[in-house]
C-alpha cells in the first residue's frame, strides 16, 4: 500500500476515533485490477464482468466520513473433500453485527 507523507500530517475533518483518512484503507483502481476485482466498466472490460450482478448501476465515492465493514467467511470441508463456504460475519466499525 503506497501511504505518502501526508499520512503523519493532521487531516481536517476525520471521524474522531480515525487517525488518517479512511480512503488509505482502499486498493488502488490498478490493485483492484491486477486482483480480479469486479468493477462496473463499460465497454470492452463489461464482457469481463458480464456473469457478475451489481448491487447498483452506480456507485457513490469513497470519503473520509464513509462506513467501514469487516467481512469474514469461514470454510470447511465437506464429505466431498471440498472446501465450502459455510458462514459469513459482517460487523461494522462499531462491533455490531450487520
Amino acid at each position: 500500500m503506497n501511504i505518502s507523507s501526508s499520512f503523519c500530517t493532521p487531516t481536517t475533518n476525520l471521524p474522531l476515533q480515525d487517525m488518517f483518512p479512511r480512503t488509505y484503507l482502499l486498493l488502488s483502481l490498478q490493485q483492484m485490477v491486477l486482483e480480479n476485482y469486479p468493477l462496473p466498466f463499460e465497454f470492452e472490460m463489461a464482457t469481463k464482468y458480464a456473469a457478475y450482478k451489481m448491487s447498483k448501476k452506480r456507485y457513490k465515492e469513497v470519503s473520509t466520513n464513509s462506513p467501514i465493514f469487516a467481512v469474514d467467511c469461514e470454510m470447511c470441508m465437506t464429505d466431498k473433500n471440498m472446501s465450502e463456504l459455510t458462514r459469513i460475519a459482517i460487523v461494522d466499525e462499531n462491533h455490531q453485527v450487520m
